[in-house]
């Protein structure tokens, strides 16, 4: 979808402040940044969706004592200025001015890549045999043997998949469905454990994503 489309549909929940469907449209795939810009400016302020969330979310306390026109939106590649007109007060001052907030939108097939460099390292794995665990690869310039640069890696995903979780519980709050075992139900799962092998939590995990 061209970024003034998604940037379009994000800007109409916004102006009747249904902050749900603002959420659901500011995805990891949809919305990396929000500012407030008196110009193009360099590059984004608040990346991530967490922060521009909250950018979002300042803007909004801010604009419910003002009056807003949309004037106009300009796309350049993925970044959508929308420019507004202000009225109002501001602590006994009046406001009338211009002023633009910058949208960044991501690719649309930002899955489709995560897939393809999934697909990469999966296959490289297939093909390793025992033998090669101990062979050198550069990474960054220094010498890891195989079974090290793996490890690596491991650690390296698995730091970034916990933020994703992070942000993810974050923006559903009460609607988050535990990718493991919930709080307080320990007992209950140690009782009849069904997740613990690779296969059995990734069918888990599909099966709480399709009933969101």
């Amino acid at each position: 979808m061209p970024a003034l489309d998604v940037v379009r549909r994000i800007w109409d929940v916004w102006e009747v402040r249904d902050m749900e469907a603002v959420i659901a449209l500011m995805n990891p795939n949809v919305v990396h940044d929000v500012s407030h810009y008196p110009d193009w400016g360099d590059g984004p302020i608040h990346e991530g969706v967490g922060p521009a969330l909250s950018s979002l979310g300042d803007w909004l306390g801010h604009w419910r004592a003002h009056r807003q026109d949309l004037l106009r939106m300009e796309e350049d590649g993925d970044r959508v200025l929308v420019v507004v007109h202000q009225t109002g007060q501001q602590e006994g001052v009046p406001k009338d001015e211009e002023i633009g907030v910058l949208f960044f939108v991501g690719p649309d097939d930002l899955i489709a890549k995560w897939e393809q460099g999934w697909t990469v390292l999966l296959d490289a794995l297939d093909h390793l045999t025992d033998d090669q665990l101990h062979a050198t690869v550069t990474i960054r310039g220094q010498a890891w043997e195989v079974h090290e640069a793996l490890q690596r890696s491991l650690a390296h995903t698995a730091y970034h998949a916990g933020q994703i979780v992070y942000i993810a519980k974050s923006l559903r709050g009460a609607k988050w469905n535990f990718l493991s075992i919930p709080p307080g139900k320990s007992d209950a799962y140690n009782a009849k454990p069904e997740m613990d092998r690779p296969a059995a939590h990734a069918a888990a995990v599909k099966g709480a994503k399709s009933a969101v």
